[in-house]
């Protein structure tokens, strides 16, 4: 059994959670869509400005870690605050 099966299994089936989980929140898909496309809209702009690729990609990169430090540290303070 994979590991995505394991843990994922609930979602994957055909249940009344799968379905409902989806009727809320949906896919993603169109999140990542339009994310993908502001992301590349703006480094179009930062490479008409003159920066390098590889700065905006290391840009991209630090921004990733910071989001997901303040994502990291919202979820540590609500599970304190569920204690």
């Amino acid at each position: 059994m994979k590991r995505s099966q394991f843990f994922y299994g609930h979602l994957q089936s055909n249940s009344p959670f799968r379905f409902g989980i989806y009727q809320k929140f949906g896919d993603g898909t169109n999140l990542v869509v339009v994310l993908a496309g502001e992301l590349l809209q703006q480094a179009d702009t930062l490479l008409r400005l003159g920066l390098h690729p590889s700065e905006i990609i290391e840009g991209y990169e630090i921004g990733t870690k910071k989001a997901l430090h303040i994502l990291d540290g919202k979820r540590k303070n609500n599970n304190n605050n569920n204690l």
